[in-house]
């Protein structure tokens, strides 16, 4: 796992006065492999307890280190699970921002299916993860910082299909990309947690890729 923390939350953390965040951000490298170890603990303990019986003290014995240190970092148990999602969420992302760039040079249809695969490609190496988190999505991640990563890649997507000369199906553009966005996770994270099977065999990236196709250029 990577070092969490990244300058992306905190920028978001210093404007929006978002709760839940930990005491302090390691600046050390020793001080970085313990955080992330209490990270990693926390996600092993989640999926084998939940999250009622999750405590700081078992994440504190997995991760190797002392309640005390634990503490150092997270106020409660709370704040390591929001930074846990918080973690995942901004390697989604950041991921997806990326891909954004060499759509640009591809014909819509084909940035569609790029997009697609990148998402659902992500989630899927990652799915122990998301399928736990997922269960838990309204219980760490405050909303408002959700809705912030979402305007980000809002703006990104907009302007992506506003610079294409291509004819679109649609017509109003920003409100076509919220609705892209929003269809790729709702049913990605519905697929996850109710029908796993069919990310794993390919229907959900065919099926998806046809529906955003057809609403974005037509049959």
């Amino acid at each position: 796992m990577t070092a969490i923390g990244t300058s992306y939350y905190i920028s978001l953390n210093n404007h929006q006065g978002i709760a839940l965040k930990p005491r302090k951000y390691p600046s050390q490298s020793r001080s970085k492999v313990t955080v992330d170890s209490i990270i990693e603990s926390a996600f092993e303990i989640l999926i084998k307890f939940g999250y009622e019986k999750s405590t700081t003290q078992r994440i504190a014995e997995r991760a190797g280190v002392s309640v005390g240190t634990l503490y150092q970092y997270f106020p409660n148990k709370k704040s390591i699970f929001t930074e846990l999602q918080r973690h995942y969420a901004d390697k989604l992302y950041e991921h997806l921002e990326k891909l954004l760039e060499p759509c640009r040079e591809l014909p819509i249809i084909d940035a569609i299916s790029l997009f697609v695969e990148g998402f659902i490609g992500h989630i899927s190496k990652n799915l122990e993860i998301w399928h736990v988190l997922l269960g838990y999505r309204d219980h760490f991640l405050p909303e408002e910082e959700r809705t912030i990563r979402n305007k980000r890649l809002l703006g990104l997507l907009t302007q992506n299909m506003s610079l294409r000369e291509e004819p679109l199906r649609i017509t109003d553009i920003e409100m076509a990309s919220l609705l892209m966005i929003n269809m790729c996770e709702s049913i990605t994270h519905s697929v996850i947690t109710q029908y796993p099977e069919k990310l794993n065999n390919g229907s959900l990236e065919k099926e998806l890729k046809s529906l955003l196709s057809s609403y974005i250029i037509g049959p």
